[in-house]
C-alpha cells in the first residue's frame, strides 16, 4: 500500500494558494518572466517582491500581517522553504513539491 501524500491531497485554504502564487511570481523565468513548466526552469527564491507579484484574475491578496501564518503553514507542509524565522521578509521559495501544488492546483483554480 502506497501512504505516499500526492499534492491534490493535502488541504490548503485559500490564503495558502494566493500564496504560493505570490512566491511562484519570484519563480518565473528569468529570462522572459514567464511561468515557468518544470522546477528546473524556476529563477531566484522570492525576496521582497510582494508588491510586484502577479495575482490570478479572482485572487484576493491576504492581510499582510496574516503573512507569516501563511508562510510558517508551508513550510510545515513542504511546500515552501524560508530563511530565517518564516519572516515573510526573508528569502522564500517553493519546493520540488510546492511547485507541482502551484502547478497542479494554482495554475488550473478559477479564483473568481
Amino acid at each position: 500500500m502506497n501512504n505516499k501524500t500526492t499534492s491534490t491531497q493535502i488541504s490548503l485554504t485559500t490564503n495558502e494558494l494566493v500564496m504560493l502564487q505570490m512566491i511562484a511570481c519570484n519563480c518565473y523565468t528569468p529570462a522572459n518572466y514567464s511561468e515557468p513548466e518544470s522546477f528546473d526552469e524556476c529563477g531566484s527564491p522570492w525576496s521582497n517582491c510582494l508588491d510586484d507579484c502577479e495575482l490570478k484574475d479572482g485572487m484576493v491578496m491576504p492581510d499582510s500581517k496574516s503573512f507569516g501564518g501563511i508562510v510558517s503553514s508551508l513550510v510545515k507542509k513542504g511546500l515552501v522553504e524560508c530563511s530565517g524565522m518564516n519572516d515573510p521578509e526573508d528569502c522564500t521559495a517553493l519546493t520540488e513539491e510546492g511547485f507541482k501544488v502551484w502547478q497542479d492546483r494554482v495554475q488550473k483554480v478559477d479564483f473568481s
